[in-house]
């Protein structure tokens, strides 16, 4: 596959990877996901991103755009750090651009026109969210984070770097910090051998107990639970 293309799916997939990247856009309703043994929901003012060679099923209960991306598109950092997200909110010029993709298909236009804004469309995202800060939480995740750190590498003030950083993920720094932490210790319950306790260091607890509470807050469940819950559904 050389250029951009596109369908739309109204059913489940089963499991598959593929060696391109793909975007999916909910046309109407929220569209899960199963991707790293995790299953994320996109809602219709987002839109998700799947690596190449990253097994997924979709789980459609709603018609969902699906765009797929020739790997020669995309830069290896960019499937790097958009492939840790997964998940990106739809603003700013993204969100006219996504409502003449919206009408370009509901007229069923074909060809140049539609490759064209899906092309414009990746570059978009790119610009949007690839941001210093986020790229680092996500590679350091396990290493004391401060705020003051992540707001120099954008070239922010504290205060403005809060409001920023919201405006990006909807969530607050150490709100996101946590949350990639514990979204890593779920994949890790599921997919390695290691103990809680070593997982809760991995992921950035000194303090098991804290690990186990925020984990808890999180999924609604203890990790040794969740672990004999997903393994047993496997």
């Amino acid at each position: 596959m050389s250029r951009p293309d596109f369908y739309i799916l109204n059913d489940s997939s089963d499991k598959h990877s593929h060696d391109y990247a793909q975007i999916f856009l909910p046309l109407a309703h929220n569209v899960e996901f199963f991707c790293n043994n995790i299953t994320h929901t996109i809602k219709p003012n987002q839109m998700a991103f799947i690596p190449p060679n990253t097994e997924h099923i979709c789980l459609c209960q709603n018609p969902v755009l699906i765009i797929n991306i020739p790997t020669d598109m995309i830069k290896p950092a960019d499937i790097v750090n958009l492939g840790r997200q997964r998940i990106f909110p739809i603003k700013g010029t993204l969100i006219n651009l996504i409502e003449i993709i919206k009408d370009e298909i509901a007229q069923n236009t074909t060809g140049s026109t539609l490759k064209y804004l899906f092309y414009y469309l990746y570059d978009k995202l790119i610009e949007q969210h690839v941001a210093i800060s986020l790229s680092y939480i996500h590679q350091h995740y396990d290493e004391d984070i401060r705020v003051a750190d992540l707001a120099k590498m954008e070239n922010y003030n504290i205060s403005y770097y809060n409001e920023w950083f919201k405006a990006q993920t909807g969530l607050s720094p150490w709100a996101y910090v946590r949350q990639v932490r514990l979204e890593k210790a779920a994949e890790l319950l599921i997919n390695s051998q290691y103990t809680v306790l070593e997982i809760a260091l991995q992921v950035g607890y000194q303090n098991p107990a804290s690990f186990t509470r925020a984990f808890g807050k999180h999924y609604g469940t203890t990790p040794n639970e969740y672990r004999k819950a997903r393994r047993k559904g496997q």
